[in-house]
């Protein structure tokens, strides 16, 4: 018989309150047997189901261990708590993460002949697709160190792209704020940890914050790259798996790029080829 939510008016709960509700009507408990599982008077969990209490970090991890939440659920939980989820480095070479890496090796490869990339949270390249790797073989010297880099690293050193990037203040002024503001959010230390590197870098200006300042979307940048004798002009957009940024999965992101015209268009196009290709991020 499908599950039906408990017969009560929650339209003045929260959203953790309204999920609390659902779960434990899932597992069948009356908030009197869950009380009892969490060791907690009755009275608390109704004020954690109608809003009248907020939840401890303590209390949704015994909630989860006692409802028999999964990492994702119990995740959902903490965001509807407003508090986000601890982050955990993601390794596309365990099998916890198998599912990630065939959902993101479809997405990269539906890109071609266009670069795409997959980036952690501190934006440590995980995965890419065959243009992102001839675009490093054509103008970075096919350096391999440089293919498994940081995306940051790439567009902030002189090792990188930062010579080839047009207004480069303005993308490194962008950059550096979308960071820090993650980090100010979440209180990441590596992210901390990235802010301060970046900050680091020659010529990264002091009122990078305010210059930063309404440049646009936060769901992608305009890049210019002078790449022989043409300057090609892209969108790169960045995206999650799900539809809205959603801190309850993998922190990983797709950089997507679109050619803005059409002679960059035409330079991605003759680059692409069906060559063979050895690298360990190669989505193939």
């Amino acid at each position: 018989m499908p599950y039906s939510p408990p017969a009560t008016d929650d339209s003045q709960a929260g959203a953790f309150g309204r999920l609390l509700r659902f779960w434990r009507g899932v597992r069948g408990h009356s908030q009197a047997q869950l009380a009892h599982l969490l060791e907690t008077p009755p009275r608390h969990v109704s004020f954690l189901e109608t809003g009248r209490s907020n939840p401890s970090r303590s209390m949704i991890g015994r909630l989860a261990a006692v409802l028999a939440l999964n990492e994702r659920e119990t995740n959902v939980m903490l965001v509807a708590a407003g508090l986000l989820p601890e982050s955990q480095e993601v390794d596309l070479d365990t099998e916890k993460y198998q599912w990630l890496r065939g959902h993101l090796a479809l997405l990269l490869r539906k890109h071609d002949p266009y670069p795409a990339i997959a980036v952690d949270r501190c934006g440590d390249i995980k995965m890419c697709n065959r243009a992102w790797i001839l675009l490093v073989q054509a103008y970075l010297f096919g350096s391999p160190s440089l293919g498994r880099a940081n995306v940051f690293h790439l567009y902030f050193s002189d090792e990188g792209l930062r010579q080839r990037i047009r207004d480069w203040e303005r993308l490194a002024c962008i950059m550096l704020l979308r960071v820090q503001e993650q980090q100010l959010l979440s209180g990441d230390a590596r992210l901390a940890e990235l802010v301060e590197w970046l900050q680091a870098y020659p010529g990264v200006p002091a009122d990078w914050a305010t210059r930063a300042q309404g440049s646009g979307a936060s769901s992608g940048y305009e890049i210019y790259l002078q790449l022989d004798d043409i300057v090609s002009h892209s969108l790169t957009v960045i995206s999650n798996l799900e539809p809205v940024p959603d801190f309850s999965s993998p922190q990983v992101f797709i950089h997507n790029f679109f050619p803005r015209d059409r002679a960059t268009e035409q330079l991605w196009l003759s680059l692409y080829s069906d060559r063979a290709l050895d690298h360990p991020l190669l989505c193939y």
